[in-house]
């Protein structure tokens, strides 16, 4: 789980997927899913709001556009396990 600029937070899920909502309301901004093969295990905004960065079972970390769901950039190889 990580705030995001208000009214976001983003929610990483065993499910593999990430949701992106409005913690007020409890809406469902956005839901991300694809992405990885394995659960979601962190998740960071950008010091601006406008990436969102999650880390995966998979050793992979994707970067995201959270308003479009957009995946901007996969890193693969970086590392040997869970990140």
């Amino acid at each position: 789980m990580a705030a995001g600029p208000p009214p976001r937070l983003a929610l990483g899920s065993g499910d593999r997927t990430v949701s992106i909502v409005d913690p007020a309301t409890g809406e469902r901004l956005l839901h991300l899913k694809g992405l990885h093969t394995k659960a979601i295990c962190s998740v960071a905004w950008s010091a601006d709001g406008k990436r969102l960065a999650l880390g995966s079972d998979d050793k992979t970390v994707s970067i995201v556009d959270p308003t479009t769901g957009e995946r901007l950039l996969h890193l693969q190889g970086l590392h040997t396990d869970t990140i």
